[in-house]
């Protein structure tokens, strides 16, 4: 009797055991799948949120538009559609210079672009913000080249873009040129997504 008596009491023990056992095992299960959900409903929260902002603030891409320029005839362009806190992003294209350029070119184009705010109930004085971009021209003006520049502007206040030619000779340059507002910068967007990869 009382080797049956051990014998109950050593499978008692044993039973006990694998059943702590089992308890510990669904209760990290269910840790672990509590964590699968938490990380998924996060990643999803942050996709809808980026998503979000991108739709309420959309990079503007405009159309091109084809211009020409002479040293007797420039340029000149108001961006009335921008919003506060925005970059200005212009691509042009051009027969402009490759590779390693001339310090002192003698034919090129000053891209000029300016804004100014007005005096409001925080500032008493006109602010102004000039942005010269000057870009060299191929010496043959055969191929055309796609270039791109951002510029950080004031305000919401109206833009005006110049384009001026410096020749040696009184020669048309064809250009064409488009800008987009830009509200989130590429490397921004380049952060947000590599997040998102990381976490999935």
């Amino acid at each position: 009797s009382e080797v049956a008596g051990l014998s109950r009491s050593n499978s008692s023990e044993k039973y006990d055991a694998l059943e702590n056992l089992n308890r510990s095992f669904r209760l990290n299960s269910s840790v672990k799948c509590c964590l699968r959900v938490s990380r998924i409903a996060t990643m999803f929260a942050v996709v809808v949120l980026c998503s979000l902002f991108f739709s309420m603030y959309p990079d503007r891409d405009n159309p091109w538009k084809m211009l020409a320029v002479s040293p007797s005839d420039s340029f000149s362009m108001n961006v009335t559609d921008f919003r506060d806190n925005a970059l200005l992003k212009l691509q042009v294209a051009g027969p402009f210079a490759r590779g390693l350029l001339d310090p002192t070119p003698q034919d090129y184009i000053l891209i000029q672009v300016e804004q100014s705010e007005q005096p409001g109930p925080r500032r008493r004085r006109t602010q102004q913000v000039t942005h010269n971009w000057t870009v060299p021209l191929h010496a043959e003006r055969s191929d055309q080249i796609k270039i791109s520049k951002t510029f950080e502007m004031l305000s919401s206040d109206p833009i005006i873009i110049t384009i001026q030619a410096f020749l040696q000779d009184n020669e048309v340059v064809p250009l064409s040129m488009t800008h987009q507002s830009l509200y989130v910068t590429k490397e921004t967007q380049v952060a947000i997504a590599g997040v998102i990869l990381a976490g999935v």
